[in-house]
């Protein structure tokens, strides 16, 4: 009976250390597979703050968090009541001025036939007066009422040009409207997602208020840390491995450094380790392609690519 039992245990350390050289093994495999990381980091995006141009009631703004948008869908829509009501004042008082300009073209051809019939009356009266037929005091008197008409058609020109400077401010007035009236219907300026909304439908906006904040999440940055002394090891434009947690384990693809910081800083907080707290490195962006998996705030690694 002893000698089973001693043979039951010589039997279970033999299983033991096989088993403790398998681990050893694959221990020692992963760390050759994988070896530790240029920098770590976190995946951020480019967010945009898009605000009202306008002040006024926001009618309409059915956007939530989460939703996403193509370039050109409504984001709010601003009450235009006011800026339309402008709009047809302007239009009315441009139709008046105009009118004042038909006046004046109406007078001008009038005083065409009254030229046209005084020049006729000067020769006529010309030819009788070296005829004695007629006297020179008659033939100034056509001649004054000709420089008359003359003078009124010049104040006519003048009056035309003012008309047509008013016009023009007005024609401007009412572009400047239909800018405003176009700035009051908010659009998604590229395709986006909506990241956080602050402002509600009945709301009064005001011009600079914030309304809500999109990022394209078509791309992503991961945002690393680099010791000085790896600097030479990168350059804008690189290529770069990024390496991050997917569904299956850890997945890989590739990213391009698109910032590197002018200005060295002591390491971040997020990094917990003694001697990597107090070393000097400098911040940088991966820009990576994002097909759905990536998530802002997701942590990442960064090898440099062979």
């Amino acid at each position: 009976m002893a000698n089973y039992k001693i043979k039951n245990i010589a039997m279970n350390s033999v299983k033991i250390f096989a088993l403790g050289i398998i681990i050893s093994s694959f221990i020692i495999s992963c760390t050759e597979s994988d070896p530790e990381a240029f920098a770590y980091g976190n995946f951020e995006s480019e967010d945009v703050l898009i605000s009202s141009e306008t002040t006024g009631k926001i009618l309409q703004m059915s956007i939530s968090e989460g939703d996403n948008l193509e370039k050109g869908d409504n984001i709010a829509i601003i009450d235009t009541t006011q800026l339309h009501l402008k709009s047809l004042q302007l239009k009315a008082s441009r139709k008046g001025v105009a009118s004042r300009l038909n006046q004046l073209a109406k007078q001008k051809d009038v005083n065409k036939v009254n030229i046209s019939i005084l020049e006729k009356e000067i020769i006529r009266f010309g030819s009788l007066f070296l005829e004695k037929a007629a006297t020179k005091k008659q033939l100034d008197d056509l001649e004054g009422k000709l420089e008359i008409i003359l003078a009124q058609d010049k104040t006519i020109d003048s009056q035309k040009g003012t008309i047509y400077a008013e016009l023009e401010s007005i024609d401007l007035q009412i572009l400047q409207l239909k800018d405003q009236l176009e700035r009051s219907y908010i659009k998604a300026p590229f395709s986006c997602s909506v990241l956080e909304k602050y402002a509600m439908e009945e709301e009064l906006a005001a011009a600079g208020r914030k309304i809500v904040k999109i990022t394209d999440l078509s791309y992503l940055n991961l945002r690393v840390f680099i010791q000085g002394d790896q600097l030479s090891s990168v350059k804008l434009g690189g290529k770069v491995q990024v390496i991050y947690d997917g569904a299956n384990g850890l997945e890989t693809t590739s990213g391009e450094l698109i910032w590197v910081s002018s200005e060295a800083e002591f390491t971040p907080k997020i990094i917990q380790t003694r001697e990597d707290r107090v070393s000097l490195v400098y911040a940088a962006k991966i820009k990576v392609k994002n097909d759905g998996s990536l998530k802002i705030g997701m942590p990442g690694e960064v090898n440099i690519e062979d």
